[in-house]
């Protein structure tokens, strides 16, 4: 759970369990999902109490979060799934942000990743070697969570400096690369793998020797929630999947060796990754216009 429902009144609190407690049956995603969308939008809103909360918040927060639109949309989708629950079992008379709520929509095709500097601020932070070797791993690989918790220890072969992915999207084989960068923490991670004895031929191992778990992801993701409590981005696999394909464009790598690496089957689909911001914009633009003939 987000630690900022811990900061709620004693009523918001037990509000919350007790939607937790009706939706036992749903995937601890999405409740961490709730948890955390509930958590931002109170933080932000300053509010201690659900019952505070008002159409001008909804405003505030979708005006002023700092995240991305598609983000906003999905955390204002979540605060009003929560409190129609609320209204539904008499904690509020009525949901104060549903019309608003109603107008949002997010933008198709959008995709979040971390930028040059939100990545050197993560990799900063990240003191533990297993969840640092983890996001290096990932930002430089690009592979899918279930990819990635599915090699074998066959799969990362360090003479050929390659990646077999054999369980891919649709069953695919594919390869990846290994960046040099990456190759050091490989190097790293089979020592400190051998240490923990083994007794699965999984590439990615507990301390007590057995294959990952889907929820090491969750702790993953909460454990660089902790470490830079404001880089408004939940980081996911999924995440420095699209950081990952953003970082290869930026450094001159075509479209179509992109989509092969990424395993996709149309490269339309890779072409998304197509995005500049603003101020890399203005830069390209201005370093042509302004020089002379």
């Amino acid at each position: 759970m987000s630690k900022k429902i811990d900061r709620l009144d004693e009523h918001s609190k037990k509000m919350f369990y007790e939607f937790v407690a009706c939706n036992s049956n749903k995937t601890p995603r999405y409740i961490q999902g709730i948890s955390y969308a509930l958590g931002a939008f109170m933080s932000h809103c300053e509010k201690d109490s659900f019952k505070q909360i008002t159409v001008a918040d909804a405003i505030n927060f979708y005006n002023n979060y700092e995240c991305t639109k598609n983000t906003r949309v999905q955390y204002m989708v979540h605060v009003n799934l929560f409190l129609n629950f609320c209204v539904d079992e008499g904690y509020l008379p009525k949901n104060p942000i549903l019309k608003y709520k109603q107008g949002l929509k997010a933008s198709k095709k959008e995709r979040v990743y971390l930028t040059e500097k939100q990545q050197e601020l993560v990799l900063s932070r990240l003191t533990d070697f297993e969840f640092r070797f983890m996001y290096i791993f990932l930002v430089n690989s690009g592979l899918r969570r279930e990819e990635f918790r599915k090699l074998k220890f066959i799969d990362v072969d360090l003479d050929e400096r390659i990646i077999h992915v054999r369980e891919g999207k649709g069953d695919k084989y594919r390869f990846v690369p290994i960046s040099d960068e990456l190759y050091i923490y490989l190097k790293r991670w089979n020592y400190e793998r051998s240490l923990r004895y083994p007794v699965s031929d999984a590439y990615l191992v507990n301390k007590k020797g057995k294959g990952y778990a889907r929820d090491v992801f969750y702790l993953f993701s909460d454990y660089i929630d902790r470490a830079v409590p404001n880089l408004h981005i939940r980081v996911t696999p999924h995440i420095l999947r699209h950081t990952f394909a953003t970082n290869c464009l930026n450094k001159g790598m075509d479209l179509k060796t992109l989509s092969t690496v990424l395993g996709h089957e149309d490269i339309k689909t890779t072409s998304i990754y197509v995005h500049k911001n603003k101020e890399q914009i203005k830069k390209d633009f201005l370093s042509v216009m302004n020089k002379k003939i």
